[in-house]
């Protein structure tokens, strides 16, 4: 599989091809919906219903179709998605269906992740709204004799003003799909939205809670067979001998086959296989990396943030000159060290996907975050052509940048192809924590130097860890493993961020808010130290250091891209403050700490955590969080955002952490690599700040500022520093 480096990078390419709306592709609802699967042209069928584009159909009887161009995993695409489309069309929500895109010529990128989502389809499907819109009014315009611009829609009708006569969609269709298709549309006003900004139910949400949703486990093909892989536990290994005979032997057993990648066996039932499984004995040889531990690499990690990092992320003015000044009366010098673990994805549905190889082509169902990836891997690995694969995307499982590398459903391909009949390949709980693609350990070490003002007149971070994008290809993109570090926002005068790639044998993956989590968890509670060295209050010390001089290298050294903007982030940290009461004393034993980010500098997120220490165990009672999305879709999905986003980084904070001895993953199941529990959450308030920029991502950007936060809480409590996750017990006691 070829995979870009930077998933920024593979992620945003999705603008390119979005953001120039394909229009004026008539198609019918069932041969277009053939053809694109197969890559092909679609050709007019006026009578067949309204197709303007790609995103919505109309038929005869006003039923609309609206297509989504993203993976469904939690984060509520299916209803924001058709939300903003439905908007600028005016149609009847409760008439509309929803279709899930597929990858062809016409849909050449459905990447999923990075926040983007809404920000990426916001004005497509905005345009592709209204051009059916303007459409439809003009054939209205001309049956009722007034002007289009007396007409609007709503309901899925036209409507006079002034007359109150309505015209239904359904017998609008046949003549608006004759019409030239405009290429620039006028848009709603922000005041005329009747869906956007308002709570709408998830279309999904009924069918997941009666377990009635199709997830990918789900999947079911006549004459389906089922498929498990014994793969070497150490990265690098290979079997030395198993037992096939054995495994054959086991009843609903059909065949073993060796992949590349392992083993395979192929059986009638999930547990068949899982037993043959268990009979092929495999003796594995390890190898070199046998070897590893996570001890030994954290070790050499905290050595390596004593050097000079291998690359240079950002320098302005001259940090490392004022950090090795001499000392005098007038500075205080101020250092620390923080430390993240590595984390596994620990996806609620273990990897799977279900294919179908026959007749010269590929049918696949998987749960992916990259559908358009699967499909150039497929392509590849049977040497057939990208319009002979087709790939069906059911609900995700639990995605959190696990699904964008797909490399079982290459595995399930070729299984197809030699047996000759659709399989479905499933992981195991304990395959899914040995062979996940992990979010690296790393460590931060940060230093400053205090003016006489007590403001930072230096600050340095080295950051040491294994480059996430080093397991896509040979570069590393040091931009993506220094977010949070590199885009530091505070306005101090030198300022210097560095980064050494330290490798490991296992892959390392994109994580829910990737490098954001490690790196803003050592910048904001150095922050917080720096704040209680210059014997200020931390959310005041915030404020002071974030003025129109934050980031001024950033911008002169960009000219495209969303720009950081100073008073969004001071207007969420002032909100959460007050959201908490942060000037309120607490009693003893408790305790608040305050966080901020920039995310991409496209979402702005501040939160205050409340503690609770009682007999060294620490309880995070309550959490607030002002975050700045730009134009908010659906509060109900947002908010429901920021909340998952919070369960997710509590479990780093209070447990996640992948240990790896003998080169291995040393827990595999839940009972060991424990997550956030319901009894563990705290009370969650959430703010949305008004606003009617363009909307942004709220799944990842919630994540990073819950550790520093948390952590900073405890210090208030306890006066105790907590600068490596997970906060142990052992920690805490005594306080």
């Amino acid at each position: 599989m070829s995979t870009p480096q930077d998933r920024r990078t593979f992620l945003t390419t999705s603008s390119l091809a979005l953001g120039a709306l394909v229009v004026g592709i008539p198609a019918s609802l069932r041969a277009g919906r053939d053809a694109r699967r197969a890559g092909a042209t679609e050709t007019p069928d006026a009578a067949a219903g309204f197709a303007p584009n790609e995103y919505v159909r109309i038929d005869t009887t006003g039923a609309v179709t609206i297509v989504v161009a993203r993976s469904e995993m939690g984060q509520g695409v299916r209803t924001a998605l058709p939300m903003i489309l439905a908007d600028e069309l005016g149609a009847d929500w409760a008439r509309i269906t929803i279709e899930q895109a597929i990858p062809s010529t016409v849909f050449a990128d459905l990447s999923t992740g990075g926040s983007m989502s809404v920000g990426s389809q916001w004005l497509p499907l905005r345009t592709a709204g209204a051009a059916a819109r303007d459409m439809l009014i003009a054939v209205a315009a001309t049956r009722l004799g007034v002007p289009a611009d007396t007409l609007h829609t709503a309901a899925s009708e036209v409507r006079h003003r002034e007359s109150g006569k309505a015209i239904a969609f359904g017998e609008l269709v046949t003549a608006a799909a004759a019409l030239p298709v405009p290429t620039n549309p006028a848009l709603k006003d922000n005041d005329a939205f009747q869906f956007i900004g308002k709570p709408v139910k998830r279309v999904d949400g009924s069918a997941i809670v009666r377990g009635t949703a199709t997830y990918g486990l789900d999947v079911r093909v006549p004459g389906m067979r089922f498929a498990v892989m014994a793969m070497p536990p150490v990265p690098g290994g290979i079997a030395a001998s198993f037992n096939a005979a054995a495994a054959r032997a086991v009843s609903g057993v059909r065949d073993v086959i060796t992949l590349p990648t392992g083993i395979a066996v192929v059986a009638d039932s999930t547990w068949a296989a899982i037993k043959g499984r268990r009979a092929l004995a495999v003796q594995w040889t390890h190898g070199a990396n046998v070897r590893f531990t996570s001890a030994a690499h954290r070790a050499e990690l905290r050595a390596t943030v004593r050097k000079p990092g291998a690359i240079t992320a950002r320098s302005v003015g001259d940090a490392p000159a004022v950090l090795d000044a001499a000392p005098t009366a007038a500075v205080k010098r101020v250092s620390a060290t923080y430390e993240f673990p590595f984390q596994a994805h620990a996806t609620m549905e273990p990897q799977n996907c279900t294919a179908w190889v026959r007749d010269g082509a590929c049918e696949l169902w998987v749960g992916t975050q990259e559908p358009n990836g699967v499909q150039r891997q497929i392509a590849e690995a049977l040497a057939l052509p990208l319009a002979k694969i087709t790939v069906h995307v059911p609900l995700l499982g639990g995605g959190f940048g696990r699904r964008i590398t797909n490399e079982y459903a290459t595995d399930a391909a070729l299984l197809s192809q030699r047996v000759n009949a659709p399989v479905q390949l499933v992981w195991t709980r304990e395959d899914d924590f040995a062979h996940d693609w992990y979010q690296p350990m790393s460590v931060s070490r940060c230093e400053a130097v205090l003016g006489a003002n007590r403001l930072p007149a230096a600050w340095r971070q080295r950051v040491a860890a294994a480059a996430v994008t080093a397991s896509f290809g040979p570069q590393v993109a040091m931009e993506a493993e220094m977010l949070g570090a590199r885009d530091m926002p505070y306005a101090i005068p030198n300022v210097r961020a560095e980064y050494s790639h330290v490798p490991v044998p296992m892959k390392t993956g994109w994580w829910r808010a990737i490098q954001f989590v490690p790196n803003v968890f050592a910048r904001e509670s150095f922050v917080d130290e720096l704040a209680r060295a210059a014997g200020v209050d931390p959310l005041e010390y915030r404020l002071q250091m974030l003025t129109e001089e934050s980031l001024a290298d950033m911008h002169a050294a960009s000219t495209t891209g969303p720009r950081f903007a100073v008073d969004r982030l001071r207007a969420v940290l002032q909100m959460a403050g007050t959201m908490s009461g942060w000037h309120v004393p607490l009693p003893k034993g408790r305790g608040r700490g305050i966080a901020c980010l920039s995310y991409d500098d496209r979402s702005y997120v501040a939160q205050v955590a409340e503690v609770e220490i009682v007999g060294g165990a620490l309880k995070v009672t309550k959490l607030f969080t002002a975050i700045d999305v730009g134009q908010m879709i659906n509060p109900l999905g947002l908010v429901g955002q920021v909340e998952s986003g919070i369960a997710w980084a509590l479990t780093a904070v209070l447990h996640g952490e992948m240990p790896f001895t003998g080169g291995r993953a040393a827990r595999t199941s839940f009972g060991e690599y424990r997550v956030t529990s319901l009894t563990e959450m705290p009370v969650m308030e959430t703010y949305v700040m008004p606003a009617h920029f363009p909307p942004s991502g709220a799944g990842e950007p919630p994540v990073p500022a819950v550790a520093p936060a948390i952590a900073n809480a405890v210090f208030a409590a306890t006066g105790r520093r907590i600068r490596s996750l997970p906060i142990l017990r052992t920690a805490l006691v005594g306080a």
